[in-house]
């Protein structure tokens, strides 16, 4: 976020890969913990934009070291499994924007009940 920042929590959740509702989610709590603000700053108040607070932007290099770890973690569990955990991720993620997982357990509950 620091090279094109500020953006959308939208513009945030298409760089992560996430939905907009968790990106909406993550960014409270990030805004609780004062890593990052939310500004309006057009002139219809309608776009918030998303920047990293002081406090936010001195957690990078730890955040970054983390995110770093956490791919290495992970390529390292993926050599080990018949499958890429990563892809099975995404085509979840995917189906699951189709049809959200509350509507697939309503369909479920409605024809094992009959109701």
């Amino acid at each position: 976020m620091t090279e094109s920042e500020p953006l959308t929590i939208n513009q945030i959740a298409k760089l992560a890969g996430i939905t907009q509702p968790a990106a909406t989610q993550t960014i409270a709590l990030m805004v609780k913990d004062d890593i990052v603000k939310i500004n309006t700053e057009s002139k219809d108040g309608r776009h918030k934009f998303v920047r990293f607070t002081d406090h936010g932007r001195a957690m990078l290099p730890l955040l970054t070291a983390h995110w770093e770890a956490t791919t290495e973690a992970t390529k390292e569990l993926e050599s080990e499994l018949p499958y890429s955990l990563t892809e099975i991720v995404k085509a979840a993620t995917s189906r699951l924007e189709e049809k959200p997982f509350a509507a697939r357990l309503k369909e479920a509950h409605q024809k094992k009940i009959g109701r």
